[in-house]
């Protein structure tokens, strides 16, 4: 009798853990849901390449690495850095309180934007802050494709032109959903 008892617990312990555990991982939707998850983690590795920007604060004798919202002021002198997981074209410019857009890197829109991976670059330009108010944002943008610096900067002038707020808390650029975008904004005193 206590045979066919301890049998019975066995068998319906082990009925239990098969409705449980087991059933769900062979039904279809489970195995959708999985197919759903593996394509998304593909896809995330596929556009994910780890990009930073530094923004260095040059006095005579030293270089000073600024984090985000560091306070600035006009005549400052400044240079810039990044660093590319993977080798992808890009480019950096800058935004400042008075809707000014401009390209820092490449120096000129005919230049390459295909920039090297696994190194920290420190580009050799110094640039000087200009009076404009507020704030001074610097952007860096990857894509795996080559970027049409020249058109870049026309959609981000005119985007910058229609933004009724120039506010440092409010990301207001927008690019196309195949570009990575990271940025340092600098407040001016």
């Amino acid at each position: 009798m206590k045979k066919k008892k301890i049998w019975f617990f066995i068998s319906l312990t082990a009925l239990v853990f098969i409705s449980i555990y087991l059933i769900p991982l062979t039904s279809p939707r489970y195995k959708t849901f999985k197919k759903i998850k593996e394509i998304a983690e593909e896809g995330k590795k596929e556009r994910s390449n780890k990009i930073e920007l530094f923004v260095y604060k040059v006095t005579s004798n030293k270089m000073d690495l600024l984090a985000e919202r560091s306070e600035v002021q006009a005549g400052d002198k400044i240079k810039l850095g990044y660093f590319f997981e993977k080798k992808h074209f890009g480019m950096i410019f800058s935004i400042n309180g008075a809707g000014e857009v401009t390209l820092r890197y490449p120096l000129s829109s005919e230049n390459s934007t295909l920039f090297e991976a696994q190194t920290k670059v420190i580009l050799d330009k110094v640039f000087t802050l200009n009076e404009a108010p507020l704030f001074e944002t610097f952007y860096l943008v990857s894509s795996k494709n080559k970027i049409n610096t020249t058109t870049l900067l026309e959609d981000l002038r005119k985007q910058v032109f229609v933004a009724k707020q120039l506010n440092p808390e409010k990301k207001f650029i927008t690019l196309d959903s195949r570009k990575n975008m990271t940025s340092i904004t600098l407040l001016k005193k």
